[in-house]
């Protein structure tokens, strides 16, 4: 019973602290530049827009490889609550998709 109740607890507990994520992000556009480069534009939605994040961004390509990387794209405080910032990624082949894999404080 005493083992239920402290599930229980910590069921809420968890549910209410990933309720109400602290950022996010989506990509919101891109463009192949070439077969070496591609540009991502990741929309960052933080409710309190003093709080700078870090953001993991990939490149793909047609089948769904990883070819570009950037696990460190900063998004500094600003007075907007909603932002774009744009990378260009070096990658090793042709990219034909970008994601956002998170956004978390740095």
């Amino acid at each position: 019973m005493v083992l239920g109740a402290v599930f229980l607890s910590w069921l809420v507990w968890s549910a209410t602290l990933h309720a109400n994520p602290v950022v996010s992000q989506t990509v919101s556009s891109y463009t192949v530049l070439s077969d070496r480069q591609i540009s991502v534009t990741v929309t960052v939605d933080r409710p309190d827009p003093s709080i700078a994040v870090v953001c993991n961004v990939v490149a793909q390509a047609a089948d769904f490889q990883s070819v570009g990387a950037d696990d460190r794209l900063e998004v500094p405080p600003r007075a907007e609550r909603i932002v774009n910032v744009t990378v260009t990624l070096q990658t090793l082949r042709r990219a034909t998709s970008a994601s956002v894999k998170s956004c978390s404080l740095p």
